[in-house]
């Protein structure tokens, strides 16, 4: 290649089956690939720069199998890395994972090269309140919506909706309860749920009408490509509120083609939250209107390009390849900060 940055740094833990598949597509573009995982430093793992009178230099990671220059890398995928796991009292190991974050944040903030996503958009990016914003602003339909934790707006909602609302939290992190780590699902509210102030008060939530489901999608969007998945999720009751909830036996998943308008809607909706990769979760109302719900800079796809057959490995291959080719290929550069 033209450039002496050819290679694509993969930032994932071991576990990450959708990075391999893309790294399998890129072998066979003869494009070298590297995997490290952020959380491997300090534990397994010295990462490090000199700095030496004008610029940083001999940028690099060092583990059992040798010494990897990050200089030669022309593009970064976030993906799925995992977070340090230190040993010893509990102040030192908070202290030592956050020096740890600094370091590596500070070497992504020196690291010439395409991110896929950027950090600091995608941390942005991440925020459900903007997502809904901005995907109004693009012209998609969403739900109507209360974010809070004051029980009179939660009951005036309710009473808007007549009746029929979802709670669901602004994150996905799982809770522990009595031992056991649990994701909170959406889930329909009942007015029983509602007479408890306390409880209202004590946690902060999405609360949004339900909108009535034909089926669901899931549209990832990398680059220029939009590939969407259809999800039966009225088909079982495990998945009627949440997909996430999974039923495979009863759920069927299959391919779906986009109005022009909604693939045009998913493009400018990445592009005005700065990133190069979304994963975006819509319905589709019985009457075939569109409605998003929200957008994952960070999320998993593996499992739709299995069941609907869609190449969304190759996609990334392909931006990929472009980017190492021709950096200016796309008008979202990404060096990110923080």
């Amino acid at each position: 290649m033209a450039t002496d940055r050819d290679t694509v740094l993969v930032l994932t833990n071991e576990q990450d089956h959708a990075a391999d598949a893309v790294a399998c597509k890129l072998t066979n573009r003869a494009i070298r690939t590297i995997r490290w995982d952020p959380g491997n430093v300090p534990g397994v793992a010295a990462a490090g720069a000199w700095f030496d009178r004008r610029r940083w230099k001999a940028l690099q990671y060092r583990t059992g199998a040798g010494v990897i220059d990050l200089a030669r890398v022309g593009v970064v995928w976030v993906r799925r890395p995992s977070v340090p796991v230190v040993g010893g009292p509990p102040e030192v190991a908070a202290f030592v994972v956050d020096e740890s974050a600094s370091l590596t944040n500070g070497l992504w903030s020196i690291l010439a090269a395409e991110w896929i996503n950027d950090l600091t958009a995608g941390r942005r990016a991440s925020s459900k309140p903007l997502q809904l914003q901005l995907a109004t602003s693009v012209g998609w339909k969403v739900p109507l919506t209360y974010i809070g934790n004051d029980p009179v707006e939660v009951r005036r909602l309710r009473a808007r909706c007549g009746g029929q609302m979802i709670m669901k939290p602004f994150t996905t992190a799982a809770v522990p309860l009595a031992g056991t780590l649990r994701v909170p699902y959406t889930r329909l509210v009942g007015g029983a749920d509602l007479r408890d102030d306390d409880a209202i008060w004590r946690c902060p939530a999405i609360w949004q009408e339900a909108i009535p489901k034909a089926f669901e999608l899931r549209i990832t969007v990398v680059g220029d490509h939009v590939l969407a998945g259809a999800i039966d999720s009225q088909a079982s009751t495990r998945t009627r509120d949440d997909w996430r909830r999974y039923d495979f036996e009863n759920v069927a998943h299959a391919a779906h083609d986009l109005p022009e308008h909604i693939r045009a809607q998913a493009l400018a909706l990445v592009s005005a939250l700065g990133l190069r990769f979304g994963a975006i979760d819509a319905v589709v109302r019985p009457d075939g209107q569109y409605v998003f719900l929200e957008i994952n800079p960070f999320g998993q796809w593996l499992w739709m390009e299995q069941l609907c057959g869609l190449p969304i490995a190759d996609a990334h291959a392909a931006l990929f390849a472009s980017l190492l080719s021709d950096p200016h290929a796309e008008l979202q550069p990404g060096s990110p900060s923080g």
